[in-house]
């Protein structure tokens, strides 16, 4: 898996790499500037491994969803390019947070199995939380490169309401599968 993820990284890298140049030949200065925020999010992991041990499934985890989402979502454009890219975005970022809640909660030493309850209000509240931290980061990027990620110059409320909610709704299907599950080798593996 870590072999992976080196392979995965320096792919994602190259990417990032084509639209930075992409970005200073077109004179693009959201592009450039959304190519270097994106190499430090790729990162994020690499950094803080000596503080937090990050698994290698953590890590591959948060690579696909970079490259997902980050890359392809916003540097590509998947987001303009394919109408429901966003919606199915938010849906798998719920279920994405909710799994690195679980790990979070296990680094925290707060983890404990049999009390299911308090694992998936934690997991639902995290998934909530990353959801409008992202709306929020959207809001911000849009305000200062007077760009319209979110989309509310058309929709208003509307596009930012939905991602949310379709993160929630990613969250409480992990959470339905989390107390459901008989084999919990998955979950172990995620935690661990």
């Amino acid at each position: 898996m870590k072999k992976a993820n080196y392979i995965f990284q320096g792919l994602i890298f190259i990417v990032i790499l084509y639209y930075f140049i992409t970005g200073i030949i077109n004179k693009e200065i959201p592009m450039i500037a959304l190519t270097i925020t994106s190499v430090l999010i790729i990162l994020l992991p690499d950094i803080f491994r000596k503080k937090i041990h990050i698994n290698e499934y953590i890590k591959f985890s948060y690579l696909l969803f970079m490259f997902f989402f980050l890359i392809m979502g916003a540097t590509v454009g998947m987001y303009k390019k394919v109408y429901f890219y966003d919606s199915i975005a938010h849906f798998i970022t719920g279920v994405g947070a909710s799994i690195l809640s679980l790990f979070i909660m296990n680094k925290l030493k707060r983890y404990n199995e049999k009390d299911k309850w308090f694992n998936v209000l934690f997991i639902i509240t995290f998934s909530l939380f990353i959801a409008a931290f992202w709306e929020m980061t959207e809001f911000t990027i849009d305000n200062i490169f007077n760009i319209d990620v979110q989309k509310a110059a058309l929709t208003g409320v509307f596009d930012t309401m939905k991602d949310i909610i379709l993160a929630f709704i990613g969250s409480i299907l992990f959470s339905t599968y989390y107390v459901l599950s008989k084999n919990k080798n998955i979950i172990n593996k995620i935690i661990e």
